[in-house]
């Protein structure tokens, strides 16, 4: 997601990033990927607006007066559709066809590692990193590998998570969480 097209479902500031989080941002663009089949009724021609807009796709469907992606692709002539946009369909369908057969293209690739178990809490306050992963005696590197939409204001202590604002930790559990008290504030 460009950061205004984002900023419709995702928070995006100098200390969050929610592009970065792999579960925001795959519902975010499902989300996206369903508000663009809405307006042109095809799922061909929801995945080509995906990189520049439902609006587009809909200029050059009125245009050439036709909703055959191929067509479209072959012969809309627009600015703003150049070699991204108008090879973005085929190089979503090239993905699928690759991922139906990743053994074939990526033999030696080692598993990936699962996460980690977690839960998701937050504090009523603001609240400075540091001082939850001091209070609670977390993993630093856990948290950044469950947390990657903090960016590095969080982690360095320049910025602070917003009151409510959701955190993935490992490493304690829930009942061990709600023992302790919640660090104040900074």
């Amino acid at each position: 997601f460009m950061p205004q097209t984002a900023a419709k479902d995702l928070r995006v500031t100098p200390s969050i990033d929610e592009r970065y989080d792999p579960l925001k941002s795959t519902r975010a663009a499902a989300k996206f990927l369903m508000s663009n089949y809405k307006i042109l009724k095809s799922w061909p021609l929801a995945v080509m607006a995906y990189h520049h807009g439902a609006g587009l796709v809909s200029k050059a469907m009125k245009a050439l007066k036709t909703d055959n992606p191929i067509t479209i692709v072959r012969t809309f002539k627009d600015s703003n559709f150049q070699f991204a946009s108008r090879n973005y369909l085929f190089e979503f369908l090239a993905m699928l066809d690759v991922n139906a057969s990743k053994e074939l293209f990526f033999k030696d690739v080692p598993e990936a590692m699962a996460l980690p178990e977690f839960i998701t809490v937050s504090f009523p306050r603001k609240t400075d990193m540091k001082t939850i992963l001091s209070h609670y005696k977390l993993s630093e590197s856990l948290t950044r590998v469950l947390n990657p939409h903090f960016l590095e204001p969080i982690w360095s202590g320049t910025a602070q998570i917003p009151a409510h604002y959701p955190i993935r930790i490992t490493g304690i559990t829930l009942e061990e969480f709600r023992k302790n008290e919640y660090p104040k504030a900074q």
